[in-house]
Order: C-alpha cells, then structure tokens, then sequence
C-alpha cells in the first residue's frame, strides 16, 4: 500500500496507532489538544504552565516529568501563579478521522491495490459506530459459545480470539484498544475461573451469552460484576496482575528495538506498534482495578493494594498513549535530532544530567526504544 509514497505511508500509520490505541474518541481529543498546544509560543510551551480553553474553565497542567493533569474545577493548585496560565487558541481544526481519510483518499489515484485502501477508508469511518461494536460483540460471543459447549472450559478459544485481535485487527486499525480490552479481560479471567473450577467458569460463560451488551467492553464489565458477585476476587486479581504483566512484558520487548537484519529503519515502526499491542492490557488492567477497589467485602489493605495497581497500570497506559502522540508529530524526526542536540550540550556541560535526560526520554516517556540511548548520545551503544 501507498507504495509510491511511503511517507505517506509512514504518516498513516502513525496516525492510525494513535486513533485506535483506546477509541477514537480520545484520539480526536489528544489530536485536538497537541493542535492547539503546538499553536501557542515556544516559551508557553515548557513545563510549569497552565492551559485552558477560551470557553472551558478546566485546566490542563504541564508537569516538569513531561507529563500532565487535569483539573476539572478550573481551581489551580496552591503555590501557583495565575500568570502561568496559557490560554489555547479556540480554532477549528481538522479531526484525525478526516486526515486519515483524506491520506488514503490521496493514494487511491495511482494505487494498484484500490479496493484494499477502499476497504481501509470504510474501516475507517465505521470504527466508530454502533454496528460495527455489535459485529465485534456477535464474534466474541460465538467464541464464548464455542468454550460454554466444549464441556471441558476450553479457554483457549478465547485466549486465541484476544491474541487475534491485539496481535492482527489492533495492528491494522480494525478494532480499538477499548475492543480488544474486553476480550482480553475475558480470557485472562476464564483462565484464572478454569484453573479454579471448571464448572464455575463454564457456568460463567454461559451466564455471559445471556447478557445484555452494546460491545465487548461491556461484556468484559458485565462479567467482571458477576465475579465479583460471587466473591471470586483472588481469582479476579490474579486476572488484572496476568494483564498487568503481560501488558508490562510486551513493552519490555519492545524497548529491545529489534528490526529486520539490514533495515533498521523498520525499528520505531515495529516499537510503536509494540506500544499499541500493550495499551489494551495496561487499560483493561486499569478500568477493572478502578471498579474492583470500590467492590464490597474488602478490607483496607486490599483496597489500597488494588488502588495501588490502578495508579500504577493508569499511568503506563497514559505514557504509552503520549509516545504514540509524540510519534506523530516526529515524522521527519525534527524533534529526535532537537533530542540528539540538547543531549550533546548536556554532554559537554554534565555527564550526570545528559544520562539523566536520556533515561527520561526512553524508559519514563517511552518516545524511542532502548537502542536509541547510542542515537541521542552519539556515542557507541
């Protein structure tokens, strides 16, 4: 695809990741956001300032760690002065679904292969929509049919279907982190009910094909609540700790930056995709944390353990996310070469304080992969 341009193409995927990492929904804010932020001078742009909108009294925090917080109420936090407030320039912009479309409206004129980026643009412009949620909920259901008739809780089905859809369909923008996330949820918890009792877990799945739900996300809700019913919640926990690691695990190999022999151009492209295989774990993980510590019968210290977790995989998710928006506005890698500058002036200035910016970059905001310590030093890995 997009073969003549493979900028073009480049581009596209960037921008994709980014739409279908958890809904479409946050793809258009983040979008909007990073529109908005890039219009407003370089010296409001540094850590310590305050944004707002012109008709919206929340405020978004620019924190020194690079990363940001939300306040609601508008209220600042004590210590801070009201001139570090930075109003963003309410303008129209374009939303990424149209630029996406646009992109791949653009490569249908000298494409060999019209009807594959055809399919794409409908893939598109539906991922959003009821009908397509449902389709997702009908072939996950058929699955959990398959397991509730196998009489021996064949969660392997499941764990098949959740493999499928993080490892092919999340890759090329047919499902969202939000979809996947649910199945995922699903299997690692029929997992941990078979391991338990066979009948309970079959019990519970076919309790599922009864239920009423608009996607598998909340199929996904519906049988963490009949878990939870049932007081299964060490089984429960040792589910969202499996995603927590699993989700863990896949950025660890993707901060290897592996890439095919001879091509290490392919590396970031194989890293961020990494980083989208992992979000629907780390978010699953920490949606049902969020319910799980709020469930009856616990006591203190098991809630503030699983408030714990939830901060901990929320927090993944959000960076993870962010490297996947910070991706899109390097393609010409501009930024990366304005990382590789200030790190030799830090170089030259304090060793300690050039290592420290490094580690910053790869292993708290995750904006390259492991390997590229050597290319923002310009010294030998």
């Amino acid at each position: 695809m997009m073969s003549e341009a493979p900028e073009a193409w480049k581009k596209y995927l960037a921008w994709l990741r980014l739409y279908v990492a958890v809904s479409p929904e946050s793809a258009e804010d983040a979008w909007k956001v990073a529109q908005c932020f890039d219009a407003v001078k370089p010296e409001d742009q540094i850590p310590g300032h305050f944004y707002r909108y012109a008709h919206d009294n929340s405020l978004i925090a620019f924190k020194a760690d690079g990363s940001g917080q939300w306040y609601p109420s508008g209220q600042m936090p004590e210590g801070f002065d009201p001139a570090r407030v930075v109003e963003l320039p309410d303008f129209l912009v374009k939303n990424l679904r149209d630029e996406l479309v646009s992109l791949l409206n653009a490569a249908l004129e000298n494409a060999p292969d019209h009807q594959q980026i055809a399919e794409k643009i409908e893939i598109i412009n539906n991922l959003h929509t009821a009908d397509r949620a449902a389709r997702l909920l009908a072939s996950l259901l058929t699955t959990l049919r398959q397991v509730a008739e196998s009489g021996a809780a064949k969660v392997e089905f499941l764990e098949q279907a959740a493999n499928q859809m993080v490892g092919k369909e999340l890759l090329a923008g047919k499902v969202t982190g939000r979809d996947a996330a649910g199945v995922v949820f699903m299997s690692a918890m029929a997992k941990q009910l078979a391991q338990m009792d066979e009948k309970t877990c079959l019990a519970i799945v076919t309790r599922m094909l009864n239920i009423a739900a608009g996607s598998t996300e909340e199929l996904g809700a519906a049988m963490l609540k009949e878990c939870i019913r049932l007081n299964l919640k060490e089984q429960i926990a040792g589910a969202l700790s499996a995603l927590q690691s699993t989700g863990n695990e896949i950025v660890k190999q993707a901060q290897a930056g592996t890439y095919p022999e001879g091509h290490p151009e392919y590396c970031l492209e194989i890293y961020y995709g990494g980083i989208l295989q992992a979000i629907p774990y780390l978010l699953s993980a920490q949606d049902n944390y969020t319910f799980l510590k709020n469930a009856p019968g616990l006591t203190e210290d098991e809630r503030e353990i699983f408030a714990q977790r939830e901060e901990a995989t929320e927090e993944r998710a959000v960076r993870l996310r962010y490297a996947l928006l910070f991706a899109t506005g390097d393609l010409d890698q501009s930024r990366l070469r304005s990382m590789q500058g200030y790190t030799r002036f830090l170089l030259k200035q304090d060793r300690k304080k050039a290592d420290e910016f490094v580690r910053q970059t790869i292993e708290y905001q995750f904006f390259y992969p492991r390997n590229f310590v050597s290319v923002l030093t310009g010294e030998s890995a």
